[in-house]
């Protein structure tokens, strides 16, 4: 999403009649200077969150119209930088009043309350603080600017309590009241560079549990964010079957009304009840357009070698792939026969080129994105990968098709623990598993974040919309050896392309961190449950320590003549899960279930 190219210029200064020269002193240019930098490096006491990085460029002007109709002068702290550095400004209060309009129109179009409401008011207290110190700086006007949205609409500023702000005790400025008929919401914050995104390989920050959100506070504070991000827009004009004849349309239409699956329930009953209309906010259509409980049966027949029918069978549930996560084993393990190997430890790149992105059913997939694959062990658990490799077959047989190479995450269900293991809610863990899928497989794009980014907020978009399954991954598992262990370098799970690049999966912050909710082991839920994993014994590994044997259980723990050496915080997380988090008295499978929305 592009930020706006022109900025609008700084208020005029009234005319009079002769030749303007610029009348800011240098000794008031150093001032205001100083002033501006304070603003930018205003942050939260504990977590050291810039309270500026939300106002530093103007919201896009396609995805925020509503915000210009409302707003009369949009202006940004970039953009009163720039302008008094090429001596655009003729007047200090003049620059004032550009710089108070930025805060000014953050507390007219932002809800009462919300976070960009408390840290305008809190800046806009700093400037008026900062301004009144310095002699060389003129008095500061007792009106609001005459093109604010206050003054503009009518709507006065109202008497509200202050807002506590860091490193100061003066009193902030009350925000306003909001015109009754206008509809306002959070714009998008502009992607900056001094957003910290935590891209690197850094554990979780000890002292974060101090700063925490209460037990009651988390879900309002999640959906504060999320209801002001930007919307998905919905499946792009690329990527779907063309020049398909209208008699085979009327096949496909017939065979999906009729299709029954394994076992003898007709999947095309929940299309002929559906509501008229959906109020779902996140979707980007209000008809009725659902498929995803088909959608394996539509890739099957609209591909180039459709399986013969009436009636359409597969036994694998109509994806690629003959095995999925906790079932399939890599393509050269010496295993028990009839179990399929399918993965591999490594990205090929034998019989293939590779390409920037491929294109399949409205999505375009790109190096690192986060999948849903088809599972055709268990549908209604899509595969959770991220992706390596874009590529196009030069083998003879797939000449010239399209397909990605992928690392599969494992969900709890999918692994063997302890009964007393927890799990965060919707957590997935790293393995080594990588396949090769075809782009049928491909469900929808989803978002997967790491521990330290998650809890400090949600992704930026296009990476992640409100209303996309999201995931947290705090461990890698290890199949073969059955063990967790406790992810420190973040870098080494994503694609190389990606590592340490500020600009993949960015975050819009939380007001503090917000742990996700605990669960028990889905095999306690007192549900019974068709999955590859299970209840077993988890192998205690020291950092660094050496599996012998690479048999399934506990290992013996090295001799130490001082007894038995105390657990460590990440073998005591590898074993009975997080230590932070909020535990639900009641609990399901459908917790580790995101619905899809493709």
């Amino acid at each position: 999403m592009g930020l706006t190219t022109t900025p609008p210029p700084p208020t005029p200064p009234p005319p009079n009649g002769q030749k303007q020269k610029m009348a800011i002193t240098n000794t008031q240019k150093t001032e205001i200077e100083a002033i501006i930098q304070i603003l930018l490096e205003t942050s939260t006491t504990r977590r050291k969150r810039r309270l500026a990085d939300m106002f530093l460029d103007l919201v896009d002007r396609d995805s925020w119209p509503e915000y210009y109709e409302i707003i009369p002068a949009p202006r940004s702290i970039n953009i009163v930088k720039e302008s008094l550095a090429k001596n655009k400004y003729q007047d200090p209060l003049q620059l004032y009043e550009d710089l108070s309009l930025v805060f000014l129109n953050a507390l007219f179009y932002n809800e009462d309350g919300s976070q960009i409401s408390k840290d305008a008011d809190s800046l806009k207290t700093i400037l008026d603080k900062e301004w009144r110190e310095r002699a060389v700086l003129p008095t500061l006007p007792d009106s609001l600017p005459a093109s604010s949205a206050q003054v503009t609409h009518g709507v006065p500023l109202s008497a509200q309590p202050s807002t506590p702000i860091p490193a100061t005790s003066t009193p902030t400025q009350s925000s306003p009241k909001r015109a009754a008929d206008a509809p306002h919401k959070s714009p998008e914050r502009q992607m900056t560079p001094e957003m910290d995104v935590d891209v690197g390989g850094t554990p979780e920050p000890e002292g974060v549990g101090n700063d925490m959100a209460p037990d009651g506070e988390t879900d309002a504070i999640v959906q504060q964010l999320e209801k002001g991000l930007p919307k998905w827009e919905g499946l792009e004009d690329i990527g779907w079957a063309t020049n398909i004849p209208e008699e085979r349309l009327l096949e496909i239409v017939l065979s999906i009304s009729g299709y029954q699956d394994q076992a003898g329930n007709r999947l095309a009953v929940s299309l002929e009840v559906m509501p008229e209309e959906t109020n779902i906010p996140e979707l980007p259509y209000k008809s009725p357009l659902s498929l995803a409980l088909i959608e394996r049966l539509y890739q099957a027949l609209t591909s180039s070698d459709p399986p013969a029918g009436p009636p359409f069978l597969s036994p694998t549930h109509f994806a690629a792939l003959p095995a999925g996560p906790g079932t399939a084993r890599p393509l050269h393990s010496s295993v028990a026969e009839g179990v399929p190997g399918v993965t591999t430890f490594r990205v090929s790149s034998k019989d293939r080129k590779f390409v920037d992105e491929v294109h399949v059913k409205g999505w375009t997939i790109r190096l690192a994105d986060w999948l849903h694959l088809s599972n055709c062990d268990d549908p209604s658990r899509p595969i959770i990968a991220q992706v390596f490799r874009c590529w196009v077959s030069d083998e003879p047989s797939k000449k010239g098709q399209p397909g990605i190479t992928v690392c599969w995450y494992f969900r709890p269900e999918q692994t063997f623990h302890p009964v007393q293991r927890q799990f965060w809610e919707n957590e997935i863990f790293k393995t080594s598993h990588f396949a090769d899928h075809p782009l049928e497989d491909v469900i929808e794009k989803i978002a997967c974040q790491f521990t330290a980014r998650h809890i400090r907020g949600r992704p930026r978009p296009p990476y992640w919309y409100p209303g996309w399954p999201l995931y947290v991954c705090d461990s890698r598992y290890n199949d073969r050896e059955r063990i967790f262990v406790k992810i420190k370098n973040w870098n080494s799970c994503v694609p190389e392309e990606v590592r340490k690049s500020a600009e993949f999966m960015p975050i819009y912050p939380f007001e503090r961190p917000v742990f996700p909710r605990r669960f028990a082991s889905p095999f306690i839920s007192g549900k019974p449950i068709k999955a590859p994993g299970g209840i077993g014994d988890v192998i205690e590994k020291a950092e660094g320590e050496k599996i012998e044997g690479g048999g399934i259980g506990r290992k013996r723990p090295r001799k130490n003549a001082a007894g038995p050496p105390a657990p460590s915080r990440s073998e005591v997380t590898d074993r009975v899960g997080q230590s932070k988090g909020f535990l639900r008295p009641k609990h399901s499978m459908d917790a580790h279930l995101p619905s899809s929305h493709a």
